[in-house]
């Protein structure tokens, strides 16, 4: 069931005022990775859900709430190191998705290059939203 921003933040929040008047509004999810990389759950506000893209490693659809704009502060929590980094490299605020990928450095023969891994069980990433109603 899809909910509105509005509903994710039931105190007001606290900041200057965007471009439209309004204050924006922040939410969190946590995205807890199971084994095989594979979601395990999602902590934090209603509405958001993650899935992983089977088809592609450390790859992971995201949907919220749809809205005008949204900033989306991605964070990875990895004890085992098996990742490094977490990307964003899809996001329609419309629609209310993104994609976000789980990244790794790799060597091979001296050359060293970021690809994508799947993280650990374990492993979270943290996603911080600023919204613009």
């Amino acid at each position: 069931m899809a909910h509105a921003w509005a509903d994710l933040n039931q105190q007001p929040a606290y900041g200057v005022p965007s471009v439209n008047g309004k204050a924006p509004l922040y939410a969190s999810a946590t995205i807890t990775i199971g084994d095989d990389g594979a979601v395990e759950g999602v902590s934090g506000a209603p509405g958001i859900t993650a899935a992983k893209d089977s088809g592609a490693a450390g790859t992971y659809d995201i949907t919220f709430p749809p809205c005008k704009g949204v900033r989306i502060f991605p964070a990875l929590y990895s004890p085992a190191l098996t990742v490094d980094a977490v990307v964003i490299t899809d996001l329609d605020a419309e629609a209310g998705e993104a994609t976000i990928v789980t990244v790794a450095l790799t060597e091979d023969e001296g050359d060293y290059a970021r690809e994508a891994v799947n993280p650990a069980a374990d492993d979270a990433v943290l996603l911080l939203f600023d919204v613009e109603q």
